[in-house]
């Protein structure tokens, strides 16, 4: 369905701040990327440290087949938030400019769904390059990696093999 050139007036308008007494959609758009890009980064974060003490201080070794499961689990989710977020964030930004006063006849479900697809488009691309993604990407795939080094048993994660005894042969010197 091609997009109206009313709706791609009230799109442009709306995201390039033209309209004075209306709401900046474009920057309310933006915020809601940036918000699911921090979301998805510290969800990465909290993991990466609590991977990182069972992993490299050797604390909490009971602890640390869940925290690795927990880790590579919520590690992967946590690289999929701001592409859940540009979704969720489109939808906002559509009521917004739809639903405002500055635009006295609202929009038609045809308008409203067009919108909807067009910022969705664009807003994973969005999301990850200008909102914050990139870092939930990162921090996610660090958090997913130290879960499976737990399960590997890297470094302080390895057992602890005793010294071996040194057997004394014949009579000590006195």
């Amino acid at each position: 369905m091609a997009p109206s050139a009313k709706m791609m007036g009230l799109l442009a308008a709306s995201l390039l701040g033209s309209a004075v007494a209306c709401q900046d959609v474009g920057e309310v758009w933006l915020a809601s990327l940036v918000i699911f890009g921090v979301i998805g980064g510290l969800l990465g974060l909290i993991f990466v440290v609590l991977s990182a003490v069972p992993l490299c201080c050797g604390a909490m070794k009971g602890a640390a087949k869940p925290i690795a499961a927990a880790s590579i689990v919520v590690g992967i989710l946590a690289c999929f938030v701001p592409l859940i977020g540009a979704g969720i964030a489109a939808a906002g930004a559509v009521s917004t400019v739809c639903d405002s006063d500055c635009y006295s006849n609202g929009c038609t479900d045809e308008e409203k769904q067009a919108l909807n697809e067009i910022l969705s488009a664009y807003g994973v691309v969005a999301a990850y390059f200008l909102g914050l993604g990139w870092l939930a990407i990162i921090l996610g795939i660090v958090a997913a990696s130290l879960g499976c080094c737990i399960l590997c048993k890297c470094c302080k994660m390895k057992d602890e093999v005793a010294p071996p005894q040194v057997q004394v042969i014949g009579q000590p010197v006195k």
